[in-house]
């Protein structure tokens, strides 16, 4: 199941799993709830004091439920196949290009690692017997941010690249580990649409390289879930935030928005909304295996070269790396982030874990899909 929207800290997955749950008999382990991560979106992820309805979330989560029966109603014998291909020019690792005096840190090994960017599109196709194409799952790590700033709704260029898509047949897009990739083309709805035009022709490219001779593989379609805690970092002392913010508050009352007596503000109530989280964090990874695909969804904006591990870790595995999945725990980094003082790990509320929280949740991904590919005939 896949939404367009920014992610979810308000309990949207487990309501659309109950949902479907309750229509379809399916259990939790069983429905991968993902975001598109699209920012011109309603505010799903806990990053401002501005709140959904709750009528709305009752109604998305009833809507999901209604397209997931629709689906089953809909089921029909098809064989999987499973293709990739590089795009490049269309996403930058923006940590590396906004850091440089951060990379000059690091050695040269560790800044090849910080810059590491998934160029990789990966294309999945459900065929019927006749080889047409019933529906397909495609995958590109990048932000949908090329009309975050604008005053409207948008699905952003995973947007464009559907309606191309879905011209000819279903589709559904699931983002990467996107946490440091945006669009080289950004600000305006012709990059929207320049950016989901490439990802969409080479979805386009890829499919029509399928040949009568591939010979997919079989094997059951299993799914398993695991909870995990994570340490949330420390940000501080509440009382003593909390002084310190009403002392800037009262000298920046005269000074313009964009002065930098708001800007402390802004980074001290941050810093204060993370001390009043809880101490640990709760999350999940999760484990889809259809014939040869392998979905591995993580909980946040997990970076480049933390996916990359994974997808080293199990070799000879079609693994997908699938962010904004079954919640939003925020920045998933290396340990590099936190020495480079980058944006993704700065104290805020888009950065809870505590440093080592990405590499928890590379290794508790790592390990559970291990179990459930040797379950369906093994590395």
């Amino acid at each position: 199941m896949a939404l367009d929207l920014i992610g979810d800290a308000i309990g949207l997955t487990g309501r659309i799993r109950e949902r479907i749950g309750e229509a379809l008999g399916l259990r939790p382990e069983q429905v991968m709830v993902t975001f598109t991560h699209a920012h011109a979106t309603p505010e799903t992820i806990g990053l401002t004091d501005h709140r959904v309805h709750p009528q709305w979330v009752d109604l998305v989560a009833n809507r999901a439920a209604d397209a997931a029966t629709q689906a089953v109603a809909n089921m029909a014998p098809c064989r999987l196949f499973v293709g990739e291909g590089q795009l490049a020019g269309v996403a930058v690792n923006r940590a590396a290009r906004d850091n440089k005096d951060g990379m000059a840190r690091l050695s040269e090994s560790e800044r090849k690692r910080y810059a590491t960017l998934d160029e990789t599109v990966r294309v999945a196709a459900f065929c019927r017997e006749n080889g047409s194409i019933l529906g397909t799952l495609f995958s590109f790590a990048c932000h949908p941010v090329c009309v975050q700033t604008q005053g409207f709704i948008s699905a952003d260029w995973p947007g464009a690249a559907l309606r191309r898509l879905e011209a000819r047949h279903q589709a559904i897009f699931l983002n990467g580990a996107c946490g440091d990739a945006d669009p080289v083309r950004m600000r305006s709805y012709e990059a929207l649409e320049w950016t989901g035009q490439q990802v969409a022709g080479k979805v386009e490219e890829i499919l029509a390289k399928r040949t009568a001779s591939e010979r997919p593989s079989e094997g059951p379609a299993l799914g398993a879930r695991r909870r995990i805690e994570i340490p949330r970092r420390d940000a501080g002392c509440i009382e003593e935030l909390e002084r310190e913010g009403r002392q800037l508050e009262a000298a920046a009352a005269g000074e313009a928005r964009d002065g930098p007596l708001h800007e402390r503000l802004f980074d001290v109530r941050e810093k204060l909304a993370l001390a009043r989280m809880p101490s640990t964090l709760d999350g999940e990874v999760q484990v889809l295996k259809i014939g040869p695909l392998v979905l591995v969804g993580v909980p946040g904006e997990m970076v480049a070269c933390v996916a990359d591990d994974i997808r080293r870790a199990l070799p000879g595995v079609n693994a997908w790396v699938v962010g904004y999945a079954n919640g939003y725990l925020g920045y998933a980094v290396s340990e590099l982030s936190f020495r480079t003082d980058a944006y993704e790990s700065a104290p805020g509320r888009w950065s809870p874990l505590a440093p080592g929280g990405g590499e928890r949740l590379r290794d508790e991904a790592i390990a559970l899909a291990r179990e459930t590919v040797s379950l369906g005939c093994g590395l």
